[in-house]
């Protein structure tokens, strides 16, 4: 007997050519056991002839001749059988090991898609906030410029502006807080953002009144130039 040849398909296929193989090993295996016992039968019944005429039969030491083959047959055919199961175990532990190699690289392909996700949501997220800040910065500019004018007026303004809240629209049609998954509490507060004022620049937080006379007194030092 000869091995089928298993060439370089994918593993899964050669698992199963494998596992054929090894049935196939098995089937010849009782065969040729089958044929053995036949064989001792039959030499049995020789040598019950054989002692009945004083002497060894031609067709005893035929079966003998073939009884020897027989059990040779039967020795390689368990040598196949054995490595047949090592290769089918062999194959199996590749299989296992590409699955998970696999399944690896498939998580690692979700993991990268959502970052990517998370990471352009972040973005949008950080380009909004700083919008926010900035329109936050010109509308308490332009509620000190009204107060300047009108106390009044400015100060029901100031209210509105003070407890800003556009989430109880969206709460009203239905739309959801979010609840994180982490223990800390995001902090996406939205600071007013004014920009640089020349004799303001070494001071990151600025008083409203003060940083209006320093963009005035900057705009009369630079006729023209509004800051």
């Amino acid at each position: 007997m000869k091995t089928t040849p298993i060439t370089a398909n994918p593993l899964t296929v050669q698992l199963e050519a494998a596992t054929a193989q090894s049935r196939a090993f098995r089937q010849r295996r009782a065969e040729l056991q089958a044929d053995l016992a036949d064989l001792r039968d039959r030499r049995q019944a020789e040598m019950r002839a054989a002692l009945a005429t004083g002497g060894d039969s031609p067709a005893l030491k035929a079966i003998r001749v073939k009884i020897t083959d027989a059990q040779a047959l039967v020795e390689q055919t368990d040598q196949l059988i054995a490595d047949g199961d090592e290769l089918v175990k062999d194959l199996h532990a590749q299989v296992v090991a590409a699955r998970t190699e696999e399944e690896k690289v498939a998580h690692a392909a979700e993991v990268a898609r959502h970052s990517s996700i998370v990471e352009a949501r972040t973005a949008e997220l950080d380009a909004a906030l700083e919008a926010a800040d900035k329109a936050a910065g010109a509308t308490v500019i332009a509620l000190a410029e009204l107060e300047q004018i009108d106390k009044v007026a400015a100060a029901r303004l100031v209210g509105e502006a003070r407890h800003l809240d556009p989430k109880a629209a969206f709460l009203a049609r239905g739309w959801k807080i979010g609840e994180f998954l982490f223990s800390d509490a995001f902090e996406w507060l939205v600071v007013p953002i004014l920009p640089p004022v020349v004799g303001l620049d070494a001071y990151p937080v600025a008083n409203v009144r003060g940083y209006l006379a320093a963009r005035d007194a900057a705009a009369q030092a630079a006729p023209g130039v509004r800051q």
